[in-house]
């Protein structure tokens, strides 16, 4: 009875919760970053975007597919974003891009979506390093 009682009172207490008006996702304009941090965009409830030129176009051709988070924790070089819209394209059925849209999305992910510094040193040479007591 106790447990029942329980359940009830924090069903109670979620859907009195629940009436609230919902948190905007982003802070209001006059609460942004300065002007020199990319803003983002309101895409929907689809993902954090940088709102500059060229994210329309990934709104439009890429989230058409799926979610932005999917391909924006990727994050890749210029070369490896074309790739992948051309493996896309060859193996999963993307329609071609029209003559500079794809210019345009890699020139927007490549720019705002780039591999991040690694925060680790380079390897060591193999003659720097201890000899590998595992191998005969």
């Amino acid at each position: 009875m106790r447990a029942a009682l329980l359940h009830l009172s924090l069903c109670l207490a979620f859907l009195a919760c629940s009436d609230r008006e919902p948190q905007p996702r982003h802070a209001p304009a006059a609460a942004r970053a300065p002007d020199d941090e990319p803003q983002l965009m309101d895409d929907g409830g689809f993902g954090d975007l940088v709102d500059a030129p060229g994210s329309e176009l990934v709104v439009q051709h890429c989230i058409a597919c799926h979610g932005p988070r999917q391909f924006l924790q990727q994050r890749a070089s210029r070369d490896t974003w074309r790739a992948l819209i051309r493996w896309m394209q060859r193996d999963h059925g993307m329609a071609t891009l029209d003559e500079g849209i794809e210019d345009r999305i890699v020139d927007y992910l490549a720019e705002h979506y780039a591999p991040e510094q690694a925060g680790r040193r380079a390897a060591l040479p193999a003659e720097l390093m201890p000899p590998n007591p595992y191998q005969r």
